[in-house]
């Protein structure tokens, strides 16, 4: 962090503090502790916490998705339970993910208190983005799904290519007739004509009958 640059008193003066030097330090100290205090460390350690659960919460989706699919492919026992066994990983994270996020905001408040007018943009938005993005992991499972009906080719790196029979977690659906999901690991849109929604499969009954 660069150097901190306090002005004392109302007059033009230079670099020189005539008279006021204590009451100079008296103001200047207080600000270094805040930038090098306990809130924003603890705030800077929950924030790389939460970068690293996201990732991991991130790969555990994808590990889920695949596991719905091969359940469908082929409803055998052990494949169940290893959806099973991933779905509850999954749900360990969300509940993770909800105490750091507390402990993420109770910091960001003591932060906030404490430096006001200091410039914590970019913290506040990196808190505020994890929190969206946990929203969205939390809700991943309950997406629609759909089945892919017809073959697509993407023809640029925002599309997502598709080939008959490929499941998709549709994340968007526009009227302009494109959609937006997830296949095989891989984000994009597609056309919309190109699905057809399914219902999902009761995992957890079918892991009980097998």
């Amino acid at each position: 962090m660069g150097g901190l640059w306090v002005s004392v008193g109302g007059g033009g003066g230079g670099g020189r503090r005539p008279g006021g030097a204590n009451k100079g330090w008296q103001i200047l100290d207080p600000l270094r502790q805040m930038i090098t205090g306990a809130p924003l460390e603890d705030a800077r350690y929950l924030a790389q916490r939460y970068s690293r659960m996201r990732q991991e919460a991130e790969t555990q989706a994808a590990e889920v998705s695949r596991r719905q699919a091969r359940v469908r492919e082929a409803p055998a026992h052990e494949n169940a339970a290893k959806l099973q066994a991933a779905e509850a990983k999954m749900q360990e994270l969300k509940a993770n993910m909800a105490v750091l996020g507390k402990e993420a905001a109770a910091a960001l408040s003591a932060v906030k208190s404490q430096q006001q007018r200091l410039t914590f943009q970019r913290l506040i938005a990196l808190a505020e983005g994890e929190r969206n993005y946990h929203l969205r992991v939390a809700t991943i499972l309950n997406e629609a799904e759909a089945e892919a009906i017809h073959t697509f080719t993407a023809e640029s790196e925002k599309e997502l290519s598709l080939a008959v029979g490929d499941y998709v977690v549709v994340r968007k659906v526009t009227t302009s007739g494109w959609s937006e999901g997830e296949c095989k690991g891989k984000a994009g849109w597609f056309p919309s004509a190109y699905v057809q929604k399914r219902q999902r499969i009761p995992t957890r009954n079918m892991a009980v009958e097998a």
